[in-house]
């Protein structure tokens, strides 16, 4: 995380290279990948740029420098993807390939190890791109030919590199098991290799994926014995990752203190190095656990400051997700029409890039705007549509969401049938989430189950009613929620009087 020690030594190692053009290039790209950790991607751009005139200049291209261009266009393909262009990166992904490929053919081929190298690394930044398109067929197939030029060239990091890729891919398809054999051969191969760096990466993804199956105990464990490693690593950008990760793990099994503390940590490491994207990111994940305190302002503040960071820096997916964490702290605010503009934005951001898991989470926080204004009709279609998307790619707490919607929406139509539609879709949300074991996500389904059947009169609805409000007072008490447990003792005893 020292960028600029890293900055001012490969700007001497340029000043060195006056005269030879290759070292000059490389030390530009070794700078794009500086600015890239920064977060800086208008600067990589433009360095990117600077490598490619300077390679111009060279009259008889050889292998090395067909390696940089390739270089040059692996880089391109990795910043346009976070700017948002995936027409763009994708072709630059190609482009890279394509040009290695050509000289694969060649005799150079099978004596030269960089050369296998380059089109190793330029699997990847492609295979992300159509992992984020959801082309998840065409990603795993590019890191399945990575892993078999790793394994040709003999290099064991690169091979734990890979299959770090492809769990990654599997995770996001929520392939938990697969993904946790991916990760396991990276901790493997790293142990072997004695790649301290490579174990404490195995670990926070291994947490990852265990977070995102519930099993946050496990999951703590393994994210603090990535923040061990990094420490003994001195290894500030890694903590901060680390410190992000586990508030995650913290927020999602309601230990929200915790959480805070995580994530004030890491945005002092990452403030400190200087790593716009980190600090969006913990800024993010704070706006977050402050809307599951339900501290909508302090969520509002905070998101305010995420996304003014992500619009400086150019970051298309930042932008889009910071501009609707603020979107849901402005609807449980009031404040629609502030909401409305920013979903807006962040649709058009994520459907340009194609990110479906962004898309269904945009469209069910549309579902509840339209709720909130009273546009009955429209907030079904919109739910319905999230819910649709929601279930392709599996996303289950998106669809608990979509379904208590659902339910909100047909509980206002006031006929006996839609009545018996909410019931259906309260129980499906509360079924989904006792599976899920997220706590929170159970409770606002109890809560939200009783309000609704709170206010409809019937004696029947409303015995209902306090069996759930009961039910969700148990674990906001539990997971120390006062506001929530608060005002359910609040309405219980307004609806006792009346």
């Amino acid at each position: 995380g020292q960028y600029d020690k890293a900055q001012s030594a490969y700007t001497e190692m340029a000043k060195s290279g006056k005269k030879d053009v290759l070292t000059r290039v490389r030390s530009y790209i070794a700078m794009t990948e500086v600015f890239i950790g920064q977060g800086l991607f208008d600067q990589a751009i433009a360095m990117l740029n600077k490598a490619g005139r300077a390679l111009k200049t060279i009259r008889t291209v050889s292998i090395e420098a067909k390696i940089e261009r390739a270089n040059i266009l692996r880089l391109e393909c990795w910043v346009y993807r976070i700017k948002g262009k995936m027409d763009i990166s994708e072709k630059k992904g190609l482009q890279a390939i394509s040009i290695v490929r050509k000289v694969k053919s060649k005799k150079e081929w099978q004596f030269n190890k960089e050369l296998k190298h380059t089109l190793l690394v330029s699997h990847v930044p492609l295979a992300i791109v159509y992992s984020f398109l959801g082309e998840y067929e065409k990603a795993v197939h590019l890191l399945e030919e990575a892993l078999l030029i790793a394994e040709n060239i003999g290099e064991r990091r690169a091979v734990s590199d890979v299959y770090n890729n492809l769990g990654t891919i599997y995770r996001t398809q929520n392939k938990f098991d697969q993904a946790i054999d991916a990760f396991a051969m990276k901790l493997k191969i790293s142990q072997e290799l004695g790649d301290k760096g490579g174990i404490g990466i195995a670990y926070c993804n291994l947490g990852n994926v265990y977070e995102n199956k519930g099993e946050y105990d496990k999951a703590i464990e393994l994210l603090n014995n990535y923040l061990k490693i990094n420490e003994e690593l001195g290894s500030k950008h890694g903590i901060g990752i680390a410190y992000t990760n586990l508030a995650v793990a913290y927020q999602h099994s309601c230990q929200y203190e915790k959480a805070v503390k995580s994530l004030e940590a890491a945005l002092a490491m990452s403030e400190e190095i200087g790593d716009n994207r980190l600090i969006t990111f913990a800024l993010e994940a704070l706006g977050e656990v402050y809307e599951s305190k339900l501290e909508h302002k302090k969520a509002a503040i905070i998101s305010q400051k995420a996304l003014a960071i992500s619009k400086k820096a150019s970051d298309k997916w930042t932008i889009g997700s910071s501009s609707h964490r603020l979107s849901i702290a402005y609807i449980h605010m009031g404040e629609l029409h502030k909401a409305e503009k920013l979903l807006n934005t962040a649709k058009g951001i994520f459907e340009h890039i194609g990110h479906k898991k962004a898309i269904s989470r945009v469209n069910s926080s549309f579902s509840e705007l339209r709720i909130k204004q009273n546009r009955l009709a429209d907030a079904r279609d919109a739910a319905h549509a999230a819910l649709n998307l929601a279930k392709e790619i599996d996303l289950t707490s998106v669809q608990i969401g979509l379904l208590v919607n659902l339910a909100i929406i047909h509980s206002k139509e006031g006929s006996l049938k839609s009545l018996s539609k909410s019931k259906k879709y309260f129980d499906e949300a509360v079924a989904l989430a006792e599976g899920l074991r997220n706590k929170k996500l159970l409770a606002d389904s109890y809560y939200e189950y009783g309000c609704v059947f709170l206010t409809l009169g019937n004696r029947q609805e409303k015995k209902l009613a306090h069996k759930n409000l009961n039910e969700a007072l148990k674990i906001y008490k539990e997971i120390d929620l006062k506001a929530r447990v608060k005002e359910i003792e609040r309405i219980t005893k307004m609806n006792l009087r009346s």
